[in-house]
């Protein structure tokens, strides 16, 4: 039977500049076109949906490695970090005062 069909399209195709033996051809075109979207649609919703089960079963684990740490702060090491992030953008925002030589001087 497969072998028939393959017969049938290669002869088909041999003589594509036919008029009767374009519209199988096209037919087939678009069939194959049709059915490979449709395996993209349903991989891209398996896909999907096994992602958004991952993400709810990792959200409602009670392990408490899955959690993100919590580390606080005291005032101390927040002024640290808060007047280090200031001189960074102090020096970020200040002017290049040494010009670059000219080289062809």
């Amino acid at each position: 039977m497969f072998t028939s069909l393959f017969r049938d399209f290669q002869a088909r195709y041999s003589a594509r500049q036919e008029p009767e033996n374009m519209r199988p051809l096209a037919e087939a075109y678009w069939r194959a076109l049709l059915m490979i979207g449709l395996v993209m649609v349903i991989g891209v919703l398996i896909y999907g949906t096994s992602e958004f089960f991952g993400v709810m079963n990792n959200l409602s684990a009670e392990d408490p490695t899955n959690a993100p740490a919590s580390t606080a702060l005291n005032r101390p090491q927040l002024q640290s970090i808060l007047s280090a992030a200031h001189n960074r953008q102090m020096r970020f925002d200040t002017p290049q005062t040494a010009t670059p030589t000219d080289p062809s001087k």
